[in-house]
């Protein structure tokens, strides 16, 4: 077996039996780093103290992994800080949503939608004085959006509504 490829499941289940048939204590080595049993198990606190002396005892306890995949630490002190800090979107007054509404601008639109939809207490009074803004100038719209979670009844109200 080369040291690049990973042990199958019958080669570490023959690797184990031998552990505990020779009574050695110390598994073949697979090919993986720490695979020994030498340095990376140790003995539980329970074991009888006249079995302490005896290799022949057969419980291990294996240490924790102390590397990811690739040999990365487990920790994240290894990796780059942020580059740049995570943009955060401007918060819009009811002014920026009406007038980005009135020009058609999309994504103003769709942040006005999910405002509105929004169950945030937070997000209720900026909703309403939205709406109050825009309902005015609601007489020239040429489409309707209807909006709602699967299921809700979209399809039916279309169907009903002609």
């Amino acid at each position: 077996m080369t040291d690049n490829k990973r042990p199958t499941p019958d080669e570490l289940r023959n690797a184990q039996d031998a552990t505990f048939t020779t009574g050695e204590g110390k598994a073949p080595e697979l090919g993986v780093k720490n695979a020994s049993a030498e340095g990376s198990t140790y003995r539980p606190d329970w074991v009888p103290e006249d079995a302490k002396k005896d290799d022949t005892f057969a419980c291990h306890v294996m240490k924790g992994v102390k590397e990811m995949h690739d040999g990365l630490l487990s920790s994240s002190a290894h990796l780059a800080p942020s580059v740049r800090p995570v943009q955060r979107r401007k918060k819009l007054t009811v002014a920026d949503y009406v007038r980005g509404i009135e020009q058609g601008d999309r994504v103003i639109l769709s942040r006005a939608i999910t405002l509105v939809e929004s169950n945030n207490k937070d997000h209720f009074k900026l909703a309403q004085q939205v709406l109050q803004a825009v309902l005015p100038r609601t007489g020239k719209a040429l489409r309707i959006g209807i909006t709602g979670v699967p299921g809700a009844g979209k399809s039916t109200f279309i169907e009903a509504f002609g």
